[in-house]
């Protein structure tokens, strides 16, 4: 269903313990372009930002974000990648539906899907 507001996501806020660390997750592992931006990190895409803060837990709520790769060898490097960063696969890389998928968690352990 397609919104009828007119209303686009445009940001999305993650709250971190350690701003650096995930700076550095969300560059070396998933591979986004991050610019620092005062107080925050910001990652750029069409439409839309994804920004890094500090935050304590307790500020915080938990949720799960959704990328779309371009194909199931990326889904793969994207993994090995997560893997080689230090990072955690909680599950896959696998097949689900039809579709090449892995769960990763950042260093805040926000879960992250990745799919095709």
């Amino acid at each position: 269903m397609i919104a009828q507001s007119g209303l686009r996501p445009a940001r999305v806020r993650l709250g971190v313990n350690d701003l650096e660390a995930a700076a550095r997750f969300y560059r070396d592992a998933l591979g986004f372009e991050t610019t620092a931006v005062g107080e925050e990190v910001h990652m750029q895409f069409p439409g839309f930002t994804l920004v890094l803060e500090f935050a304590p837990p307790a500020e915080r709520g938990k949720f799960m974000l959704v990328f779309q790769a371009g194909s199931a060898e990326d889904v793969d490097a994207i993994a090995s990648r997560v893997r080689a960063a230090g990072g955690a696969v909680v599950s896959g890389p696998e097949l689900d539906h039809g579709s090449r998928r892995v769960i990763v968690a950042d260093p805040d352990h926000y879960s992250l899907e990745i799919f095709t």
